[in-house]
């Protein structure tokens, strides 16, 4: 209840996660909703290409954000990375 209060009340202002993400050491798997309108796809490369190989990333076609990740085919790339990561 009253989640939404302080955003009303202000608007959140820019916030540079790029700091953040930096201190990120694990592999990753950065998963993208295609018509995502929270995570563009030049942030998603950027994100990428900032890993020196150590973040894959997964567009899931006709999708918003977030995935539901629910069918098989979603699934089976998740499972991969997971096997090929670790």
């Amino acid at each position: 209840p009253k989640i939404a209060d302080r955003f009303k009340a202000a608007p959140a202002g820019d916030v540079d996660l790029w700091p953040v993400w930096q201190a990120v050491t694990c592999p990753v798997l950065a998963i993208r909703g295609e018509q995502s309108d929270l995570l563009d796809s030049a942030t998603l490369n950027a994100m990428e290409a900032s890993k020196n190989g150590r973040c894959q990333t997964y567009v899931v076609s006709g999708c918003g954000h977030a995935p539901s990740l629910m069918d098989d085919a979603q699934i089976g790339v998740i499972r991969d990375w997971l096997g090929s990561a670790f």
